[in-house]
Order: structure tokens, then sequence, then C-alpha cells
């Protein structure tokens, strides 16, 4: 099992370069509630593990939504 410390990523920085998107995006939705984080004090925190979990539950939602579309179509 991996350290906890090696699982988290501090500050909104740290959390945009992860996802590879840019830190001001990546704040609004940290603001918003649309990214799986925390705060400690006022630094957002985020695991890597649920970010990439989060990212990988939002494809199977696409993946399935095309295959009803699909579905509808034939």
């Amino acid at each position: 099992m991996k350290p906890l410390a090696d699982d988290i990523l501090t500050g909104a920085g740290q959390i945009a370069a992860y996802i590879g998107w840019p830190k001001r995006r990546v704040f609004y939705l940290l603001e918003g509630g649309q990214l799986p984080a925390f705060k400690i004090g006022s630094r957002w925190c985020a695991r890597r593990t649920t970010l990439t979990n989060h990212i990988e539950k939002l494809e199977r939602a696409v993946d399935r939504g095309a295959l009803i579309r699909s579905a509808k179509d034939d």
C-alpha cells in the first residue's frame, strides 16, 4: 500500500498539473464542488486515486450515454 503522502495533492496548482488543466479552471471547478477535493485550512487537497476514479466514472457515463443514443437510433 502506498503511503498517504504519495497520494495527496496539495493546492490547486498540483491538482491542475496532475490532470493537465489550467490552474484557474481547476480552482473554479474546486470552488464549485465539481471535483472531488477537500480543504485543509484554506488549501485545496485531493487524492490522486479519487481524482482518477472520478474521471473514469465520468468517462463511463459518457460511454453509456453514447451506447443508449446508438440503441435508440437502431
